[in-house]
């Protein structure tokens, strides 16, 4: 037990306050993908053509660097490479050489990580975007963004029906 006048100024701070805490607790890696992003940003990251002209709306954690030779999405983000590092694990313990979008979505959004459906399926669009991951749909394998990376990531659904591979 904390005292209010310790853990805030007012009852409402204080209940912030234990609540920020128990966040912290239960989804300690929430702060890398600290946002809710519209449900169609994964088909307009993939839907820009050149990395050097990514607007800004399109890469709210700004996955996408423009320094040295030409703009990457740079996958040693923090974000990215604890998503990488946690979809190997899980390819890993599963002992396949896929997962399901639906497990992908599903286990993002659980403690530890508590992020959207929308920002996970953000952040597979920027790891095909970086040629670490392939899709497999049923038109065929996806390895580079397009039309076919578009309507995979397109919404939770149709990313739900995919399978993803490393």
């Amino acid at each position: 037990p904390t005292a209010v006048t310790e853990a805030g100024l007012t009852l409402d701070a204080c209940a912030r306050n234990a609540l920020a805490k128990a966040a912290a607790e239960i989804f300690p890696h929430l702060h890398l993908v600290p946002i809710r992003p519209a449900t169609d940003l994964a088909y307009k990251f993939l839907g820009v053509e050149r990395l050097d002209r990514m607007p800004k709306d399109l890469d709210p954690l700004r996955l996408v660097v423009t320094g040295g030779a030409k703009p990457r999405v740079d996958v040693n983000t923090a974000a990215l490479a604890e998503t990488l590092r946690a979809f190997q694990q899980k390819l890993d313990d599963s002992g396949g050489g896929r997962l399901q979008g639906n497990f992908i979505q599903d286990f993002f959004a659980s403690p530890p990580y508590g992020w959207s459906k929308d920002a996970t399926r953000y952040l597979f669009a920027a790891l095909l975007v970086a040629g670490e991951i392939e899709l497999h749909t049923p038109n065929g394998p996806v390895r580079t963004s397009g039309p076919l990376a578009q309507e995979a990531l397109k919404s939770t659904v149709a990313f739900n029906r995919i399978g993803v591979s490393h």
